[in-house]
C-alpha cells in the first residue's frame, strides 16, 4: 500500500472570456492559448491544443497542464449548435500528473488563478463533470491484489459515494453506477456483497478485472467506459477514473473531489479485503454514512490529504438529503446486486426536491448560498475518449500570440482568493447550521 499517490484532474467548463475580440477563424485555439499563457504566467507548465492536427493523449503532455476541447459539450462554433454559445469557450483542462506528497494545491490555485484571468466565472451546468486518475506513481501501477481491493471497495461502499454526488451525476449515461452497467455484476443480483468479493478474487489478470468491472455485454451500444469507476487505464497506464466528480467552478471544490477520490482508493487499500472471511460464512455489512466519511477522513489524513476535505460528510455533498436516493439503476435497465440492500429502495430527485441549496466555489468563498440551478438537460452523444479527441479541421491560418495583456487578477467581483483554512472551517460550520436549518422545516 502506498504511502502517497500520484493522480491527475480533468475538468470540463463552459465559460465566457473577459474580453471578447471580433471574429476569428481559430477563436477557441486563441482562448486556449490565452489560459495556457496565463497558466505559465502563473510559474506552471501549460500547452494548448491548435485544433490544427488530430490529438492523442501521449506521456509528453502528462507534465504541464494541458487545454483542449470536450466532445461531450458539443461544438462551440457550429451556429446550429443548442447552445448560446457565440460568445463562450467549451474548455476541457487536464492537469499535469500531481502527486499527494508535494504540494499539489499550489497547482490547483494556479490554475484557478489563471483561468480568472482570461475568463469569467465557469457557468453552472449539468453538461460539465470532471474526472479524477488515480495511480501509485508514475512508474509504479497498483498490483492485481491492489486492484481487486479497489474494485471490490467500489462496489461495496458504492451507494454511499453516489449519496456524495449531485443529482445530475447520479443519473448521467457518461459516469453508470458499476453495478447498473457491467452484465457479471447485474447478472449477480440477489448474491450479495460476500459472493461478488469471492467473484472478483478469480479475476487474477487486468483484463479479466476490468470486464468484470465494466464490460456491458450483449447487443446494446453501451460505451465500457461509461462508468463510476473506469478500469479500463489499468490496461494502459495503470491508473484507476474516478468519472462522477460534479463540475468544477474553482479551486474549493477541485481540491475537495480530488482528495476524496485519492483518499478513497487508500481507503479500500487499508480494509484488507483479503483477510476477511470467505462467503458463504460471512455475511458484509455496509457501514453507514458517518462511518464511512470517518473512515475516509481517517484515510485522508494518513496520506495528508484531509486538510482539503470537510469534517462532515453533507457538507461535502452540499445539499440536506430527505432519504436515500431511488432507482439509480432503473434509469439504466439494470437493478444492481443488492436485492436485500437500500440501493432498491433509493428515492432519487431533481434539484428542485431537495431543501438544502447548493453551493457554488465563488459562493464557498463569499458565504453565499446559490440558489440558481439548471435542469438536467440530456447530454450530447458525443464523448471525449481517453485516448483520443474527436477531429477539428481548420485551415492552415497562423493563430494569434494568445498573448496576455491588461488582465488584472481579482478584478472579476465574482472572484476571491482563496479561503485559509480557519476561513473553510468557518464556512463548513455555516454550512451545517443551513442543512440542519433545512432538515427542521
Amino acid at each position: 500500500m502506498a504511502s502517497s499517490y500520484s493522480f491527475g484532474i480533468e475538468i470540463e467548463l463552459i465559460a465566457e472570456p473577459r474580453h471578447v475580440s471580433g471574429p476569428h477563424r481559430h477563436r477557441r485555439a486563441v482562448l486556449y492559448e490565452d489560459l495556457a499563457s496565463a497558466i505559465r504566467f502563473q510559474g506552471s507548465y501549460a500547452d494548448a491544443d491548435t485544433l490544427q492536427e488530430r490529438y492523442r493523449k501521449h506521456p509528453e503532455h502528462y507534465n504541464k497542464w494541458w487545454i483542449t476541447k470536450d466532445g461531450s459539450l458539443g461544438n462551440p462554433e457550429d451556429p446550429l449548435s443548442q447552445f448560446d454559445l457565440e460568445h463562450r469557450s467549451l474548455e476541457y483542462s487536464v492537469s499535469p500528473i500531481l502527486n499527494t506528497a508535494n504540494p499539489w494545491e499550489r497547482e490547483i490555485d494556479s490554475f484557478w488563478d489563471a483561468y480568472h484571468m482570461v475568463f469569467l466565472m465557469p457557468e453552472p451546468s449539468n453538461l460539465c463533470g470532471s474526472h479524477v486518475h488515480v495511480s501509485p506513481s508514475p512508474t509504479r501501477w497498483f498490483t492485481i491484489t491492489e486492484l481487486q481491493s479497489i474494485a471490490f471497495g467500489t462496489i461495496y461502499y458504492e451507494d454511499l459515494i453516489l449519496e456524495l454526488l449531485p443529482p445530475s451525476r447520479r443519473g448521467n449515461k457518461y459516469c453508470v453506477p458499476n453495478t447498473c452497467h457491467a452484465r457479471a455484476l447485474r447478472s449477480l443480483d440477489g448474491r450479495g456483497l460476500a459472493y461478488v468479493w469471492e467473484m472478483i478474487k478469480i479475476q487474477t489478470d487486468e483484463q479479466s478485472l476490468r470486464d468484470f468491472m465494466q464490460d456491458p455485454g450483449g447487443e446494446e451500444p453501451r460505451n465500457p467506459r461509461y462508468v463510476l469507476w473506469n478500469f479500463d487505464n489499468i490496461l494502459s497506464s495503470g491508473s484507476v477514473e474516478f468519472r462522477g466528480g460534479r463540475g468544477l467552478r474553482g479551486p474549493v471544490r477541485t481540491k475537495r473531489w480530488a482528495a476524496f477520490v485519492v483518499a478513497f482508493v487508500h481507503f479500500c487499500l487499508m480494509q484488507d479485503f483479503h483477510c476477511w472471511p470467505s462467503w458463504p460464512q460471512y455475511r458484509f455489512t455496509v457501514p453507514d454514512m458517518q462511518q464511512f466519511w470517518t473512515g475516509i477522513r481517517n484515510a485522508a489524513r494518513d496520506i495528508s490529504v484531509n486538510d482539503s476535505l470537510p469534517s462532515d460528510w453533507q457538507a461535502m455533498s452540499e445539499m440536506a438529503i430527505d432519504g436515500m436516493l431511488e432507482g439509480v439503476c432503473d434509469a439504466f435497465d439494470g437493478s444492481g446486486i443488492y436485492s436485500d440492500s437500500d440501493l432498491d429502495s433509493m428515492n432519487g430527485k431533481s434539484d428542485s426536491d431537495f431543501t438544502g441549496s447548493e453551493l457554488d466555489d465563488d459562493e464557498l468563498d463569499d458565504d453565499e448560498l446559490d440558489d440558481d440551478e439548471l435542469d438536467d438537460d440530456e447530454l450530447d452523444d458525443d464523448e471525449l475518449d481517453d485516448d483520443e479527441l474527436d477531429d477539428d479541421e481548420s485551415d492552415d491560418d497562423e493563430l494569434g500570440d494568445g498573448e496576455l495583456e491588461g488582465y488584472e487578477l481579482g478584478s472579476d467581483p465574482c472572484y476571491d482568493e482563496q479561503l485559509d483554512d480557519e476561513s473553510l472551517r468557518m464556512m463548513d460550520s455555516i454550512m451545517m447550521n443551513l442543512i440542519t436549518m433545512s432538515l427542521g422545516r
